[in-house]
């Protein structure tokens, strides 16, 4: 419910006015101790103002949801990426480890050293 609030006001006290601080209200008419009438075509004006608002916000909505969808595709694509590269270079490390393995192996065999036969002679 709305009141003004002085004797020929232009302002009006709002009975929700804790709630409803700092955003837009709507007046669909005045009060009349005598007539308890809607107004029902001032209803269908803030009908139709509000569904046109509501259609404004659900396309900014409707417009960053598109943008997020296509930064997480992105995001995925390369999350996937450097999986790979991470897979890559474990296969990599592995094969580094085990060539590492084998070279110290084959030094430390004690195989016989090759002589060169023209020292010898």
């Amino acid at each position: 419910m709305a009141r003004p609030a002085a004797a020929s006001s232009r302002s009006l006290v709002v009975s929700a006015a804790g709630i409803l601080a700092g955003q837009p209200v709507y007046i669909v008419g005045l009060e009349h101790p005598a007539e308890q009438a809607l107004d029902y075509e001032a209803l269908a004006l803030l009908n139709l103002s509000t569904t046109q608002q509501l259609a404004q916000q659900l396309g900014a909505v409707q417009q960053q949801l598109a943008t997020l969808h296509s930064q997480l595709a992105a995001i995925q694509r390369l999350n996937g990426e450097l999986l790979l590269d991470h897979n890559k270079q474990e296969d990599l490390r592995q094969q580094l480890n085990l060539l590492q393995s084998q070279q110290a192996a084959t030094f430390s065999s004690g195989r016989p050293r090759r002589s060169f036969s023209w020292l010898a002679e």
